[in-house]
C-alpha cells in the first residue's frame, strides 16, 4: 500500500489494489496512520496507529486531532487514484481481475493503471479442480497476460514457504511457486537484515523497533540482480523508510 500511495500521490497514476486479506477500511486506516507518522516528523502531535484512527481516541486531544486532519487532507489530494477492490468477502480469481482491467482499459485506453494483487496464494482458483501448484501457475500466467495485453505493470505479493521463514530469501522460498520464477520479470524477497548470519535469531530480529528489513533482488530481467535495498520498518505505523548505504 505504501508503494500504491507513492504512485498515486507523486505520479497521479491510477492504481488498482486487489486486497484479499485486508478490507478497504482497514487499508485506509493504515494509510492515514502512516501519514500521521510522516507528517509528525516536524510538527506537534502524536502519530496514530491504525487502531487509534479507527476508535477515534484522537478526537479528545487537540494536537492529535490536528495531525489526523492534516493526514486526511493530504490523503484527499490523491485517494481518488486508489481503486481498492475489497476481496475479503468474495475473493476474485486472476481471470476476474483480467475482466476488471479489460473494462477499465477499454474505457480509458490512455490512462494505464498499475495493478497490485495481495496476495497470490489466496486468490480463488481459475479451475476448482487444480492443485495448489496448478492454481498458482495458472494465476501467474493470467497476470502475465494482463501485463502484456494492457501494457501495465502488475505487482503480485506472494507468501513464502514456512521452511523459508528462518532462512535468507531465495527463489525456492516462494510458496507453491509454480512458474513464478519463469513468468516474473522481477522477483524481490523481503527478509530481516542479518537473517543470513550464523548466529541470527528470528525472534530477536522481530523485536527490533524499527525493524531492519532488506529487499533482496532475486531476479531482474532488465537490470541488476543479487543486490539489496535496506529499509527501517516501523510496524506500528506501517511505514518503510529507505536507508542510504
Amino acid at each position: 500500500m505504501q508503494i500504491a500511495d507513492r504512485i498515486a500521490a507523486r505520479q497521479h497514476k491510477h492504481v488498482f489494489i486487489f486486497s484479499l486479506e485486508t478490507s478497504k477500511d482497514e487499508l485506509t486506516e493504515k494509510n492515514l496512520s502512516r501519514l500521521t507518522f510522516e507528517l509528525a516528523d516536524d510538527k506537534s502531535g502524536n502519530p496514530q496507529t491504525a487502531r487509534g484512527i479507527n476508535n477515534g481516541s484522537w478526537l479528545d486531544y487537540p494536537k492529535e486531532s490536528k495531525l489526523v486532519m492534516r493526514a486526511v487532507e493530504a490523503y484527499s489530494k490523491y485517494y481518488t487514484y486508489l481503486h481498492i477492490d475489497d476481496g475479503t468477502q468474495s475473493r476474485p480469481s486472476a481471470k476476474d481481475i483480467y475482466s476488471r482491467l479489460n473494462i477499465y482499459c477499454s474505457k480509458y485506453p490512455d490512462n494505464k493503471p498499475v495493478v497490485i494483487v495481495d496476495y497470490l496464494q489466496i486468490l480463488r482458483a481459475i479451475d476448482d479442480r487444480d492443485t495448489d501448484k496448478e492454481k498458482v501457475t495458472k494465476s501467474i500466467a493470467e497476470f502475465k497476460r494482463i501485463a502484456t495485453t494492457f501494457e501495465v505493470p502488475v505487482i503480485v505479493i506472494s507468501s513464502f514457504n514456512r521452511s523459508s521463514y528462518n532462512n535468507p530469501a531465495a527463489m525456492e522460498s516462494f510458496k507453491e511457486s509454480g512458474e513464478i520464477e519463469y513468468y516474473a520479470d522481477t522477483l524481490i524477497g523481503l527478509q530481516y537484515r542479518g537473517i543470513d548470519s550464523e548466529d541470527s535469531n528470528l525472534d530477536n530480529l522481530k523485536k527490533q523497533d524499527p525493524r531492519n528489513i532488506e529487499a533482496k533482488i532475486l531476479k531482474n530481467r532488465n537490470g541488476r540482480s543479487g543486490v539489496s535495498v535496506n529499509f527501517a520498518y516501523y510496524p506500528k505505523y506501517n511505514d518503510f523508510i529507505a536507508e542510504d548505504d
